[in-house]
């Protein structure tokens, strides 16, 4: 997939270290689903040498302007402190979209997403997706992080999803706990059809998530971060290990999985 040039249309902060950039990447583009990402070149030249893997947070094509994307990130090292300098009216090249998204075709009746940190970029996708396009589709978001500053765009989400419980690790914002906590809390009114869960955040976030579903016989499905070098599925940095032993590649199978065919203890021993 070749290179598509891009217009920085904003690049504002949302939060400290923490950007939402839109890029106009014109016609002929083609409209991400929900769960895809980019891979966005950080530095003017080949310096960074490699693109940061950016999760779709929104993306709208209109006849007038072509195809428009928006990316939240959050600044962590050299190549996302270039990101957070682009200017509107500056060029940017993408590659994308890449990946598998959310398996939404057969939704049930409710759905239960939980959020910790930046995990709530491919979330948001999500639950703009069942909106937009799902009738009598109940969602719920339970959205974590360390501190009330790092919970951002909550109150768009509040519009997107039925109900969002807020919670931070220091209990300034929301409720004072763990979102995998706070995710138990809402399985006890669980009727004979069953919530699809949907979850993004760091890993030891996700298998808590994970063995609550087993224990609730509920079907998950992760969406899995991890360091990409092409994003393409050629250079094997992103794999991880499935169920019957194969190579998943983050960047091509995923980065969303169903949750159940991920070796979560040949996981936990990764780094």
């Amino acid at each position: 997939m070749d290179p598509r040039a891009a217009k920085v249309i904003e690049n504002r902060q949302e939060a400290p270290g923490i950007f939402q950039l839109v890029l106009e990447a014109g016609d002929g583009a083609c409209l991400p689903a929900a769960g895809q990402f980019y891979m966005v070149r950080t530095g003017k030249g080949h310096d960074p040498l490699l693109r940061r893997p950016l999760g779709v947070l929104k993306a709208e094509q209109s006849r007038e302007r072509g195809l428009r994307l928006s990316f939240l990130y959050q600044v962590r090292g050299r190549g996302t402190a270039l990101l957070s300098g682009l200017l509107p009216g500056e060029d940017i090249d993408v590659i994308g979209p890449l990946g598998s998204g959310w398996r939404l075709e057969d939704t049930p009746s409710r759905v239960i997403a939980v959020a910790g940190g930046m995990g709530i970029v491919p979330l948001y996708a999500a639950l703009k997706a069942i909106s937009t396009s799902k009738d009598n589709v109940r969602t719920e978001l339970v959205y974590g992080s360390r501190s009330g500053p790092e919970l951002v765009l909550y109150q768009e989400l509040e519009a997107l999803a039925d109900k969002v419980a807020l919670c931070t690790e220091d209990g300034c914002m929301g409720e004072q706990g763990l979102a995998p906590d706070i995710f138990s809390g809402l399985l006890t009114d669980v009727t004979d059809e069953k919530p699809l869960v949907l979850a993004c955040g760091p890993r030891p976030m996700l298998q808590k998530v994970r063995r609550t579903c087993v224990d609730h016989g509920l079907d998950c499905q992760v969406s899995m971060e991890a360091r990409m070098g092409c994003g393409m599925g050629a250079c094997l940095t992103c794999t991880i290990q499935g169920t019957s032993g194969e190579n998943l590649r983050v960047c091509r199978e995923g980065p969303v999985f169903v949750a159940a065919d991920i070796d979560w203890e040949r996981l936990d021993e990764s780094p």
